[in-house]
Order: structure tokens, then C-alpha cells, then sequence
């Protein structure tokens, strides 16, 4: 695991504001230019597209590889060359100081440099808070005022829109490297130490590193609150291979470990299909925990995942590992394996700890083809929403679903509803045992309702739980589960192409207790009710590796009849069933 000796900036993590404050009194801000209204940004309280200005972003600043520091940077005829915080920026920009309410425009499609200095525009590394990094971001905004660093959908260079991209400027290798042309063993690119800030709609990507990583590595390390990083697409990293030399600690966007911070990751991919992994079997893949089955590299988060929805996991050897993780909902995980150096815990999702006194929502979730010693492994002292998600082809077996609280004290309460779960290939057991022996016995109560089961061997929940004893663990099944065999659920439709989606006549349709009166109670979204809001899709335009992935429908459960059992409500009629239906024939 990594470290998490870290500095604290000005003292304690309550002086982040303090610290903000001050720094905005270091210089005087010049008066930014008008904002564009075509800025469609997500609003991540209410889920829903809105112009920069409700979301009190007045003024802004212009940066461009065709600018000029000693521009006023305020419109996208007279842009900066670079950005505040960047080392090299000077002029005008050099005298601005960032405050709360004013954006920072970047054009679409040009490239900031970070290794190769002969290239323009070029960030030098520099020293930021205890670590060297790209740029160093420190001006904090306010509620209701952020500081937003994002772009102009109809501002761009080349033939149509592409993400700024922000480079270290080592090629990008889906195989192991002999070496890095620019070495971020000890580099975080991104520091922000500030609060109230958004990064929205950038390609991170051309990181290297050749020997073991700093505890600060990585792309983004955020040390603040209510910072948000969305729309970003983190891709394109290698490694040196050797073992016991370069270890697996690079890091996409990584937190500091005191909590809540109450930051957000929405609509973002980590996606490592064009950097550093291999095939199972080969030289590069050996040791691994699991021999033979392939291996990759590169985490996505660490620490720090308090609130992350709708964004896309692929090809890591670690996706979420976190101390405040609250709410995960409508993501994509899929080809997640074990590290090339067998010496990290290889982890789908994992809490190491969480926030006492706070419920933990986990739903509309997609995990399917990984390869890990951890599945989902949340810890938990209130209530935990585990619902609408599909697991199938996970390999989990034992450690698929681990449910553990977070001390010895804590008595959680679980309600696990309405998922679909797929046992084959390797199983997928909701496992109620101490994950490890720091990890206490679950001592609290489970509730399961609606869910869908295939390839268990049981028409019982005791053939998908395992609990130490009848005295640590209650089970409360207060039914309407579907049981079915693999060929049993392939032969009505439910299939792995289609993410186990019902078709008409299938057993799930209809056969569930409608829990209408609970959705507001699930999640602040009433997910449980209204179905998913997945929503990010990528494409070659947008610098993407993603096409597009199946979502689950978002398609509102009926209010009155009954609801389908599984995580999804089938798009087409749904008829009414004989309910509490338990099992059907194998």
C-alpha cells in the first residue's frame, strides 16, 4: 500500500481555507473578460447541464498555444500562453491572481508540454507543496463562486473539438518500457491546495515512471475541499518493468487522508488500454498474485474518492482505494488485473477505512471482466445502499463482495436490493468474514430484497453469503429474490453481451416487491426508483479510447405495480407476476 506520510500545508487541514485566503491577498487580480455561454457544464448537485454563469463563474481568462503572457488574457482573441500556477507564466498572467467566481479557458486541442522543454508552450516543474509539480494551483474559491480551469467547446484548434492535453511528453506504450525519456518517479503534476476549485475537460496523459514512486506521485494530488475533476480523460502512462525497482504506485488523482473533503469525480475515464500492461503468462506479468492472468499498471484514485459517479475504470491494476469514499454510483469497471508488481493490493474498489457516523452508497454500477484480489470491499459503521448494480465475470470468488465495519464497535446495517449477480468464473460471494486480520467481524444486519442470482447452485440465500456465525451476522431476506443456472438465465436472454438485461418473459420481469416508499431513503437521488444516470461516452474527437459502454436504462420503476427483481426494469410492458416468487427450476 502507499504511504500516508504527508505534510499538512499550513499546519492542519483546517487552514486550507486560512491558506487560501491569504494567497488570494498576495496580488491584485486584473478584470477578467466576458465568459462563454456555450460551457455546458454538469452540475453535480442536481445532474444537470448548465451554463458557467449559475454556477457564479462571471468573469474569465483566455490561454491558448497561440497567446502571449503580456496579452490581457481577457477574451479568446488576446489568450495567455499559459495559466496561473504554471511556473513559466509571466506578464500578465504572472500579476493575476486567481479568485472566486472566475474561470480559466484553455483551447481545445492544443498541447501543454511538461517534459520536453524545447516544446511551446512549456510548464516547468517547480517547487509546490512539499512535492515538485507542473502546476501548482493554491487560490481557493467559495461555495456558490468556484474557481473553475476548464474550456470553450466552441473554441479550438485543428478541424473540429478536442480535450487542452496535458503532457509529460513520453510516448505513449501499452507495453514496458527500458526506459523514460521524462521520469515522474518523483512528480505530481497537478498539485491543488485549495478549496472550492474544478479541472474540467482535460487529457492527462504521457506520464512515465522508472523506478519507485514518491508517496506524492501521480497526476492530480488534490489537497483541499470541494474540489471537482471531471470530464477528463487519464490515459497514456508506462513504466520501466524490473522488479522490485519500479513499483506500482502512479497514481491519476490522489487525496490526502484526512476527511471529508467532500470532492467529486464525475464523467471521467481512467482508461489504461494504451499503457504499460500485458498478457497473462508472459515475462512482464511474473510474479503476479494470480499467474498466468494478465497484468497492468497505474491506479486511478487513491485516498481520496468521496463522491465519484459516471465515470469509466478500465485496464488499471487498481481502481478505487480510499479513506472517505461516501457515495459510487453509475461507473463503468471492466479489465481490471492484478499489478505487474505482484507488491500492491490489487483492488476493483476498497476502503481503507471510511468516515465514521456517515451511510455509504454504492449503486448503479457496472463491474464486470476483472481480475482482482478485491472486488468491492467497503467498510461501513451506519447504513450501506447497495443497489442496481450488475457483477458478472469478476473472478472475486471469496473476496468479491466483502462487507466489513469500519471498528469492532460499529453494528452497520446493509440493504442490499435489486442487483444482478453472475457467480461464473470465479464466483462472486457476499462474504460477511474479516477480510484480513486487522479487520473486525461484521457484527450487524443484512437485508436483502429483489435481487437476481445466477449460477449459485441454491434457491436460498445461504448459497450466496458466508457469515463467520449466526451470532455475528443477521440475515434478514425478505425475498422476491430470482434464482437461475447460467443456462437457465442465458436461455431467456440474460447474457453477458447484454449485461444480463431482461427480455420480455424473462423470470425477473415483474417478479419484484415494489419498495417505492424507500427510494428517498436509498440515495438523495431516489436512484433506487428512477434507475441510472450514466452518461459518459467517448469518442476519437474528444481523444477518447471509449466508443461507448451499455448503460443500465434509465427507465422509472412504477409507482404502484410490481417492480422487476435485478438491477434493471425491462423498457418494454411489464406484466403483473405472481409476486414473492424465490426460485425457479434449474
Amino acid at each position: 500500500m502507499i504511504g500516508t506520510n504527508r505534510r499538512m500545508p499550513c499546519g492542519t487541514a483546517f487552514a486550507l481555507t486560512v491558506c487560501g485566503l491569504l494567497l488570494i491577498s498576495a496580488k491584485a487580480s486584473a478584470a477578467g473578460g466576458t465568459c462563454p455561454s456555450t460551457v455546458n457544464y454538469l452540475n453535480t448537485t442536481t445532474n444537470t447541464l448548465v451554463t458557467l454563469s449559475s454556477l457564479g463563474i462571471t468573469k474569465c481568462y483566455y490561454i491558448s498555444a497561440a497567446g502571449a503572457d503580456t496579452n490581457n488574457g481577457t477574451s479568446e482573441s488576446t489568450p495567455w500562453l499559459h495559466a496561473p500556477g504554471m511556473a513559466s507564466c509571466s506578464g500578465v498572467c504572472g500579476s493575476t491572481t486567481p479568485v472566486a467566481g472566475e474561470g480559466f479557458i484553455f483551447r481545445g486541442g492544443d498541447t501543454w508540454h511538461e517534459g520536453n522543454s524545447s516544446l511551446s508552450p512549456y510548464s516547468a516543474p517547480q517547487s509546490c507543496d512539499a512535492v515538485t509539480c507542473s502546476w501548482y494551483i493554491q487560490w481557493s474559491g467559495s461555495a456558490g463562486s468556484p474557481i473553475y480551469f476548464g474550456i470553450d467547446p466552441t473554441w479550438y484548434s485543428g478541424s473540429s473539438w478536442a480535450r487542452p492535453i496535458l503532457t509529460r511528453d513520453n510516448a505513449l506504450s501499452s507495453t514496458f518500457v527500458s526506459s523514460c525519456s521524462y521520469d515522474d518517479s518523483s512528480i505530481t503534476r497537478i498539485q491543488i491546495v485549495a478549496n472550492y476549485v474544478t479541472l474540467d475537460n482535460f487529457d492527462i496523459q504521457g506520464a512515465c515512471w522508472a523506478s519507485l514512486p514518491s508517496n506524492q506521485s501521480g497526476d492530480i494530488w488534490e489537497y483541499g475541499t470541494h474540489i471537482t475533476i471531471s470530464n477528463s480523460y487519464f490515459h497514456g502512462w508506462s513504466t520501466k518493468h524490473q522488479y522490485g525497482n519500479a513499483y506500482d504506485h502512479h497514481v491519476n488523482i490522489l487525496g490526502y487522508s484526512s476527511y471529508p473533503t467532500y470532492n467529486v469525480t464525475v464523467r471521467d475515464v481512467f482508461d489504461g488500454s494504451d499503457s504499460s500492461h500485458d498478457v497473462g503468462g508472459s515475462a512482464n506479468c511474473t510474479p503476479v498474485v494470480n499467474t498466468g492472468s494478465p497484468c497492468n499498471s497505474g491506479f486511478a484514485m487513491y485516498f481520496d474518492a468521496y463522491d465519484v459517479h459516471q465515470c469509466v475504470f478500465r485496464y488499471l491494476s487498481n481502481g478505487i482505494i480510499a479513506t472517505d469514499r461516501t457515495t459510487t454510483h453509475d461507473n463503468l469497471f471492466e479489465y481490471l488485473y492484478n499489478s505487474f508488481d505482484d507488491y500492491t493490493h490489487p483492488n476493483v474498489v476498497e476502503d481503507s477505512g471510511n468516515m465514521a457516523g456517515v451511510a455509504n452508497y454504492f449503486y448503479n454500477n457496472i463491474i464486470r471482466n476483472t481480475n482482482q484480489n478485491v472486488t468491492f470491499w467497503p467498510q461501513f459503521d451506519q447504513a450501506e445502499y447497495f443497489f442496481n448494480n450488475v457483477f458478472f465475470n469478476t473472478n472475486g470468488g471469496a473476496n468479491c463482495i466483502l462487507q466489513s465495519p469500519v471498528s469492532s464497535g460499529s453494528h452497520p446495517v446493509a440493504y442490499i436490493y435489486n442487483n444482478t449477480l453472475d457467480v461464473s468464473n470465479g464466483g462472486c460471494s457476499i462474504d460477511f468474514t474479516p477480510g484480513n486480520a486487522a479487520t473486525p467481524s461484521y457484527v450487524g444486519t443484512a437485508n436483502f430484497e429483489n435481487n437476481h442470482f445466477i449460477g449459485y447452485g441454491g434457491s436460498s440465500l445461504s448459497s450466496v453469503y458466508t457469515c463467520p456465525s449466526p451470532s455475528s451476522c443477521t440475515i434478514n431476506d425478505n425475498g422476491y429474490e430470482i434464482f437461475q443456472s447460467e443456462a437457465k438465465a442465458n436461455a431467456q436472454g440474460y447474457t453477458s453481451s447484454n449485461n444480463y438485461q431482461p427480455a420480455a418473459g424473462g423470470a425477473t420481469v415483474g417478479a419484484g416487491a415494489n419498495l417505492t416508499s424507500s427510494c428517498s431513503i436509498f440515495s438523495p437521488d431516489s436512484a433506487l426508483c428512477s434507475g441510472t444516470s450514466m452518461g459518459v461516452s467517448e469518442n476519437s474527437g474528444s481523444g477518447g479510447q471509449v466508443a461507448s459502454y451499455p448503460a443500465i436504462p434509465l427507465v422509472a420503476r412504477p409507482t404502484s405495480s410490481a417492480w422487476d427483481a435485478g438491477a434493471y426494469l425491462l423498457v418494454a410492458t411489464t406484466p403483473n407476476p405472481p409476486t414473492n416468487v424465490t426460485a425457479e427450476p434449474h
